[in-house]
C-alpha cells in the first residue's frame, strides 16, 4: 500500500470525520480498491506523494456532537507546508465542495476564535483571527488524491462572521429570546431573568367597572369538557372600550383612522412614565416643569387613579385625574405620538369636557390614546412599551394588552 493510501486508511479508521459518514470497513475497502499513485499521476496529472505528511493532516475536521463542522487540528492551519498540485479534478471532488479554483484555501472565517489554532477564546467566527505561527492559511484541499473522499463532507463554501443576535457554538447556542439583549448562554435563559415585564392592563371580568351605560363583559360557556365536550370554549361579549383599551381617531372623528390601521411603530417603542401627585388635572404648565426629556414620543401618566385598581370592581366615579386642554396641546407641540392615562377616560369631567378638547386635540393630530391603565406597580422612568389592541376591522376602539419592559 502506498503512502497516500496508508494515510487515507489511517485517517478513516481514526475517525477523521465523526457523524453521518461511511463506516471504517467500507472506507478501508475503498482505499484498497483505489488506483495506485502511478495511475493517479497518469490520469490526473498529480505529482508524486512526497508532499503528503500524515502527521500534519490527522483529524482535519471533527464533526462534533452538535453536528457543526469545527476545526480540530492546529497543524492543518498553523503552518503546515504542502507542495501545490497543478491541477485538481472538479467533476467529483471540487464541485460538491463548492470550490471554484485550483488551489482553494480555507477562508479565515472558517476558523473560530475559540479554536485552538487561534490560541485564544472567543465567540463566533472572526475573520481577523491571528494564528500563532504566521499568517499562512490552511491548505486543506491541496492534498492530492483526497478530494474524492472529501465528497462525504458537507462543507459550506463560506461561514459568515458572527452577528450580534447570535451566540457561539461552544456556548451551546441557546436561542436568544430577546434580540435586543442577547447574551451568550449555555441554556435557554428565562427572558424574565434579564428584564422585568410589567403587565399594566386590567383583567377582563364580569364585575369590572365600565363607563356608565356600557355593559360589563359577559363570559358564557359554549362547550365544556365537564359536560362531555372535547374542549372548553366560551362566548365573550364586551364593548370595544372596555377595560384597558385604545382610542383611534375614529372614536371622535367621523372618517378618522380605525384601530386596525394604527401604525405599529407608535404602539411599540421607548416610553416614559410620568407621575403626577396633584388632585386637579395635568396642565401644560406642569409639564413644562416636569422634566420630560426632549424627544419623548410616548408618555403614560401615573396619577392617584391607579390606587383605585386595588378594588377593580369598585363603582365608577367622575372624580378622577386626567389631562386638560393645555396638556393635550403641550403633547402635540412636543411631538408626542402616544399618551396613556390610568382611568377610564383621558377627558376631564364637568365643564372642561365641553367639546371634548383633549380627545379632539390629540386624535386630530394622530396621537394614539390608551385609557384604563393599571400603573400601581410601575415607578416613574424609562421603559419600552408594547401595546397590542385587538385588530378589529374598522374599529373605533379595541381592548388591548399592554406591557412595560424594564431593563
Amino acid at each position: 500500500m502506498r503512502r497516500s493510501d496508508a494515510f487515507l486508511a489511517k485517517w478513516a479508521l481514526r475517525g477523521g470525520v465523526r457523524g453521518d459518514v461511511e463506516p471504517p470497513q467500507r472506507v478501508e475497502r475503498d482505499v484498497q480498491s483505489r488506483p495506485s499513485t502511478g495511475t493517479i499521476d497518469e490520469h490526473r496529472g498529480a505529482h508524486d506523494a512526497r508532499a503528503l505528511r500524515a502527521d500534519c493532516s490527522d483529524g482535519l475536521l471533527d464533526r462534533s456532537a452538535r453536528r457543526h463542522d469545527v476545526v480540530d487540528d492546529q497543524h492543518a492551519f498553523g503552518g503546515c507546508q504542502r507542495e501545490p498540485a497543478p491541477e485538481l479534478a472538479t467533476s467529483r471532488g471540487l464541485a460538491p465542495l463548492g470550490v471554484d479554483r485550483t488551489h482553494p484555501e480555507l477562508s479565515r472565517d472558517f476558523v473560530r476564535q475559540d479554536d485552538p489554532a487561534c490560541g485564544r477564546a472567543g465567540n463566533g467566527f472572526d475573520i481577523e483571527c491571528t494564528r500563532p505561527r504566521g499568517d499562512r492559511r490552511g491548505q486543506l484541499f491541496r492534498i492530492r488524491g483526497m478530494l474524492q473522499d472529501l465528497e462525504l463532507f458537507q462543507v459550506h463554501r463560506r461561514m459568515p462572521a458572527r452577528r450580534e443576535n447570535e451566540v457561539s457554538l461552544t456556548q451551546r447556542a441557546g436561542f436568544a429570546e430577546d434580540a435586543l439583549d442577547v447574551r451568550g448562554c449555555d441554556r435557554h435563559d428565562d427572558y424574565s431573568a434579564r428584564v422585568k415585564i410589567h403587565d399594566v392592563s386590567l383583567v377582563l371580568r364580569p364585575d369590572m367597572v365600565t363607563w356608565p351605560g356600557e355593559p360589563p363583559p359577559k363570559i358564557e360557556p359554549l362547550k365544556r369538557i365537564a359536560k362531555g365536550d372535547s374542549n372548553n370554549v366560551s362566548i365573550v361579549t364586551l364593548g370595544d372600550h372596555t377595560g384597558t383599551h385604545v382610542d383611534p381617531p375614529l372614536h371622535f372623528i367621523e372618517g378618522g383612522n380605525t384601530v386596525d390601521k394604527l401604525p405599529l411603530d407608535v404602539l411599540v417603542g421607548p416610553c416614559r412614565v410620568v407621575e403626577y401627585e396633584g388632585s386637579d388635572h395635568i396642565s401644560g404648565r406642569w409639564l413644562d416643569a416636569a422634566g420630560v426629556p426632549k424627544g419623548t414620543e410616548r408618555i403614560l401618566f401615573k396619577t392617584r387613579n391607579s390606587d383605585r385598581w386595588n378594588d377593580p370592581s369598585s363603582p365608577f366615579t367622575r372624580d378622577f385625574t386626567t389631562l386638560n386642554a393645555s396638556a393635550a396641546k403641550w403633547c402635540i407641540d412636543h411631538g408626542v405620538k402616544l399618551v396613556g392615562i390610568d382611568y377610564l377616560s383621558i377627558e376631564p369631567q364637568g365643564p372642561e369636557k365641553a367639546g371634548y378638547p383633549v380627545h379632539n386635540t390629540l386624535l386630530r393630530a394622530g396621537v394614539v390614546i390608551i385609557e384604563t391603565l393599571d400603573l400601581r406597580a410601575v415607578e416613574p422612568g424609562e421603559y419600552e412599551i408594547v401595546c397590542a389592541p385587538l385588530k378589529i376591522l374598522n374599529g373605533d376602539g379595541a381592548p388591548a394588552r399592554v406591557f412595560l419592559i424594564e431593563r
